[in-house]
């Protein structure tokens, strides 16, 4: 942004070179009105900026950040926070700070939405991310015959133990979804070669609407496999949120490249509603898992078992094996088995667990209760 005809050239207020690496946020307002309103408000405050220019640059803990927030919703009129930009800068654009990089910027509500998530920016960019593993097992047996691959991470601040809800979440404020997929791939098939059960099969999460071209997306999942010796037959791709995919087409394709390349696909999440069969239909799954929810209700609610019926039904018709997920009582267990469906996961077996712990034995006393 030229600081004298307000139009978006490179700027020479911006030596990079000049500037110390400790900042890490930049704040531009569009206009003189909310410039002048905003270095009156930073100075009020104390807190403490540099000049660019009409930009300025900050020093400011992430963890601290809605002291920020305060100062500025407190100095600046209300109608002028959507005329400020904010971003947050990396070692990459500290160094070329370029026109895309400040068409990234977002306005100072939204700046602060994502300066309460942007801790999952960090763990993207030092690659904390981790995987646990979930068994699933026969519960007519109980022999485990397959792990789901649960992207985790530790907070880079406080060390708490971030889930894979809370990641999504993150990284879909931050639109970052596309690098969460493609890392938590990663890590799961780099974490997958330490579970001590050579014959079991591995799901592996992805997002639909991350993969767009599979033959890019995918491809580096399948090469890293190759590259750490895991066969591709005993990969499944589970498409989470399937239901929220672009379209069909798109399911279709991902699925066809998956087969092509030695590997299963799976459904997830499949709840109550005609789209439930006509996802297993239209796509021909592998493995198919049946939603949580709908298994709790039809232990007392026959309209649900009704439809868990349909759905194994329609399962069969394509030759697709369902999974029965999150069970957690014996009495769901039962109505799981009563529709067919002796493949399940849940907290009732075994929690998630280290890769090196995954293949502990199940819970024996499940095979007192069950008979």
């Amino acid at each position: 942004m030229d600081c004298d005809t307000r139009k978006c050239v490179e700027c020479p207020c911006l030596n990079w070179k000049t500037i110390d690496p400790r900042y890490n946020v930049l704040l531009t307002p569009m206009d003189r009105i909310s410039e002048s309103e905003l270095k009156r408000s930073l100075a009020k405050s104390k807190v403490p900026f540099i000049s660019l220019g009409c930009s300025v640059l900050l020093d400011f803990p992430l963890e601290r950040m809605s002291e920020l927030k305060s100062a500025l919703w407190t100095g600046i009129p209300s109608l002028l926070h959507s005329r400020i930009k904010g971003i947050f800068l990396s070692d990459a654009n500290r160094r070329q700070f370029t026109f895309r990089d400040f068409l990234q910027a977002e306005s100072l509500p939204v700046f602060f939405e994502q300066a309460e998530v942007e801790w999952a920016r960090r763990i993207l960019s030092i690659g904390s991310l981790y995987s646990v593993f979930h068994p699933i097992l026969d519960a007519r047996t109980m022999k485990i015959v397959a792990y789901e691959a649960l992207v985790r991470a530790h907070h880079p601040y406080t060390g708490d133990v971030i889930s894979a809800g809370e990641l999504l979440h993150a990284c879909g404020r931050l639109n970052l979804m596309d690098q969460l997929d493609g890392m938590a791939r990663q890590c799961a098939i780099r974490s997958a070669i330490q579970v001590d059960q050579s014959d079991a099969l591995i799901f592996i999460n992805f997002l639909p609407n991350a993969i767009g071209d599979p033959d890019s997306a995918l491809k580096c999942t399948f090469e890293d496999a190759k590259e750490i010796g895991f066969k591709p037959e005993r990969l499944v791709f589970e498409a989470v949120e399937a239901e929220s995919a672009m379209s069909l087409e798109m399911l279709r394709d991902i699925a066809r490249y998956i087969h092509a390349m030695g590997a299963k696909f799976a459904l997830d999440n499949l709840g109550r509603g005609r789209i439930a069969v006509q996802l297993i239909e239209k796509l021909n799954p592998d493995y198919a898992k049946m939603d949580a929810n709908l298994i709790a209700v039809a232990v007392t609610n026959a309209n649900a078992r009704l439809e868990m019926d349909r759905i194994c039904m329609s399962a069969q018709g394509v030759g697709a094996t369902l999974i029965g997920e999150g069970i957690e009582t014996i009495d769901q267990m039962r109505v799981a088995l009563r529709a067919g469906i002796s493949l399940m996961q849940g907290f009732l077996f075994s929690i998630p667990c280290n890769p090196e712990d995954a293949a502990k034995p199940i819970r024996g006393y499940l095979q007192r209760q069950i008979a």
